[in-house]
């Protein structure tokens, strides 16, 4: 009877196993990356890492963004999206969220697949992520976005001087705003049916701000849509009025909103298309095209917008002053301010601290440094204007002065 001896082991098969993984490891890796050039997917993320790196490495006020981009890039691709897409007679943002939808469906049949090949359903998901981002940022960037990086118009009218808004100023502005707003509610009716008189579509309200452009001598190619976002209140819940989307180059206000903040709000969303980024100045443009133009009611949509910055302030700088001022108001113009502030409070904030935080940070990211304090600095602008020029009413010596 022979007896078979027991080898000892020798542990080959572990280190084969081991082999084995690292093999199929690195062969994984080597496919991933032959998928990612084979559909171009490598230069987009490339090229998103490049121009995301160009914008934070220039300077704000850079030369070159706004000779080669702003006064050219932009305003070429601005006219050309303008004289064919922007024709479409609908809102894109409708076809960008149906897109939107279709890619969480995808990514949610994605998860449910990662059962069956968890390896590669993961790699591919979070590479289509990764792609959508880049995507997303070089839309972003190459359409708008490097406008944040382009001189301040603002500071060159004004000669880089700002006046302090001290308390009288700002009370002295809020009495003179104050009799503006009452002088041109008593050129109305009693009772204004708003909806019938001042809603009206972006075309009508468009020359009020290139006019404005026109006699600044600043430039304004193309024609900037903005449009109705529906249903009411998508905008309001989130605690904003209106918002401009790079994505599909257009402007979109909440028709929630009263209609006799419209006029104003719309020229904002506006000014943003013809490449102004900062939300004090957009404010501000809005506020010169509204109160120059030859229609009494968008007149009073811009000093009512005005007003109601002055206010806020006013009311924390001196209470009793601001009380004060406010006994000389007219009736009609108080209704009306109760108006809108009743229309607001029917769209209650979602998350309004988190949507603030994330917001501030968005535009203290790209070179805002007072976040969303920007958007009430208009009266700092306007008070400067006036005491630059004597008026924000233009003529041809605001022009020339």
């Amino acid at each position: 009877m022979k007896v078979r001896k027991k080898l000892p082991k020798s542990g080959l098969s572990k280190t084969s196993s081991a082999s084995t993984h690292f093999i199929d490891l690195f062969v994984k890796i080597k496919l991933i990356k032959l998928r990612l050039r084979q559909s171009g997917q490598f230069g987009i993320i490339v090229l998103s890492i490049m121009v995301v790196l160009l914008f934070y490495v220039l300077p704000l006020e850079s030369d070159i963004v706004e000779l080669a981009y702003s006064n050219g890039i932009y305003v070429w691709w601005r006219s050309l999206w303008d004289y064919t897409i922007g024709w479409t007679p609908f809102p894109l943002v409708y076809l960008l969220l149906s897109y939107l939808v279709y890619c969480l469906f995808r990514g949610f049949r994605g998860i449910l697949n990662l059962r069956k090949d968890g390896f590669n359903q993961g790699t591919k998901l979070l590479l289509s992520l990764g792609v959508f981002i880049c995507i997303a940022l070089l839309m972003f960037y190459l359409f708008w976005g490097f406008n944040y990086k382009r001189h301040n118009t603002i500071d060159k009218l004004l000669d880089n001087t700002y006046v302090k808004m001290d308390e009288v100023s700002l009370f002295d502005d809020l009495t003179r705003v104050t009799d503006s707003l009452n002088h041109l509610r008593e050129t109305m009716t009693d009772s204004v049916l708003w909806e019938e008189t001042i809603i009206a579509f972006d075309g009508y309200y468009r020359p009020f701000l290139t006019g404005m452009f026109e006699r600044l001598n600043l430039p304004h190619a193309g024609r900037v849509r903005v449009r109705l976002l529906y249903p009411k209140g998508s905008l309001l819940y989130w605690g904003t009025a209106g918002v401009y989307l790079p994505f599909v180059n257009e402007g979109h206000i909440d028709p929630g909103l009263h209609p006799i903040t419209w006029p104003f709000t719309i020229l904002h969303e506006m000014s943003h298309g013809y490449g102004y980024t900062g939300e004090d100045v957009c404010n501000f443009w809005a506020l010169l095209a509204c109160i120059n133009s030859d229609d009494v009611y968008v007149r009073y949509s811009g000093y009512m917008s005005y007003w109601r910055y002055l206010r806020s302030d006013a009311y924390r700088q001196n209470k009793e002053q601001f009380f004060e001022v406010m006994k000389g108001v007219n009736s009609e113009v108080i209704e009306d301010l109760d108006e809108i502030i009743s229309y607001s409070n029917r769209y209650p904030d979602i998350l309004p601290r988190l949507r603030d935080m994330v917001y501030d940070t968005y535009l203290r990211t790209h070179g805002i440094s007072e976040g969303l304090m920007s958007y009430s600095r208009m009266i700092v602008l306007a008070n400067s204007w006036q005491e630059r020029y004597g008026t924000l009413i233009l003529d041809s010596q605001t022009q020339t002065k």
